[in-house]
């Protein structure tokens, strides 16, 4: 869900669904989210959120020959960005047992990486036809509500998610409370945003939440408070692009363009090397990937040199034609996002300059 602020751009995003294989083996129970992986996806669990590096694991997968086993895998196989293998795990784990909510989970959240909504909502449907008081299944129903833009829906599942998830498992309540406040924000109730990510944060610490924080304070103005939420969020992860877009867009926002596009670039060198990481291709990759060019062009652009910003705008564009109709093309084909004002400025100009 999973947030990013470019050239004084705005996305809001929700964290990507995680789920931990839920089985009465003990090696396999509810774990605290946060200690299993250090991040999801990137942004916003919307589709086209390129997913971190995973560490790989030190041993060799095991050879599966029941459905947990399937299940424990297939998480993995996703967490590394190899949807296609986690799709084909989960297929063999559900042919053993239909049933198995865990397992449905994950294939539900595979599906949403490749932008299968329909196939999606059926596996978490089913997990929750089988599992009716679990409330993982209620926050990845509510991942897949906000990759479809029905942000109504995602209140309504994350509020379900956290009346049914136990006290203690903290990480799994801190995601539901991100989510939530995700979806608050996009429909710009921005209170109890504020209040959903304060909670979430006093649960556990995520990039997310507070590259999430970071979007609200900038769009309140309060930038100092944004830069010191986003610094938080990519010093708990190196590898959070969104972090470093959310400080491209504050320091471009305050006039400091040096700093911008520094925070620019590493925004795309990261997200480069995330896709590298992915076996798999994820929706709207292409678009997510032009993004930082927006905002080093327009840096470029009020550092004075128009040259350089209109080539740089020029492969946002090869990335994504999208944007030769430049901000309201970008609004229009992913709703989720706004520009602060000097970014919309910048962006109009952008496209003068290389559309005259």
């Amino acid at each position: 869900m999973k947030t990013r602020l470019l050239a004084a751009f705005l996305l809001l995003s929700p964290a990507l669904a995680l789920a931990q294989d839920q089985t009465n083996d003990p090696n396999l129970s509810r774990v605290d989210i946060k200690a299993l992986v250090q991040e999801h996806d990137d942004a916003p669990s919307v589709p086209g959120t390129v997913a971190p590096t995973v560490p790989q694991a030190e041993a060799p997968e095991p050879d599966c020959s029941f459905p947990d086993c399937f299940g424990q895998r297939s998480f993995n196989e996703r967490l590394a960005g190899d949807d296609d293998a986690a799709i084909r795990d989960c297929d063999e784990g559900l042919r053993q047992d239909p049933t198995h909510a865990g397992i449905l989970q994950v294939r539900a959240m595979a599906y949403t990486d490749q932008g299968d909504y329909t196939r999606a909502l059926a596996d978490i449907e089913n997990a929750i036809k089988f599992r009716p008081k679990d409330g993982l299944s209620y926050y990845v129903r509510g991942v897949i509500h906000f990759n479809m833009l029905e942000f109504d829906k995602v209140i309504d599942d994350e509020t379900k998610a956290v009346a049914l998830t136990p006290a203690d498992s903290k990480g799994e309540l801190a995601e539901a409370f991100t989510e939530r406040a995700a979806a608050y924000a996009i429909l710009k109730q921005d209170n109890q945003s504020m209040t959903d990510l304060n909670k979430s944060l006093g649960l556990a610490e995520s990039p997310e939440a507070y590259g999430d924080r970071a979007i609200l304070y900038a769009r309140q103005g309060e930038y100092q408070r944004s830069i010191g939420d986003a610094q938080k969020a990519v010093a708990i992860n190196p590898g959070y692009s969104n972090g470093y877009a959310i400080l491209g867009g504050v320091y471009f926002e305050t006039d400091q363009y040096a700093q911008a596009l520094s925070f620019y670039q590493k925004n795309s060198d990261t997200l480069a090397k995330q896709v590298a990481a992915r076996k798999n291709p994820v929706p709207y990759q292409q678009f997510y990937l032009s993004e930082p060019y927006t905002g080093i062009a327009a840096c470029q652009l009020r550092l004075g040199d128009k040259d350089l910003a209109a080539a740089s705008y020029k492969k946002a564009i090869a990335l994504d034609p999208v944007w030769t109709g430049g901000f309201d093309a970008a609004v229009k084909k992913m709703p989720i996002f706004e520009f602060l004002p000097k970014g919309k400025a910048a962006n109009q100009e952008l496209v003068k300059l290389v559309n005259p």
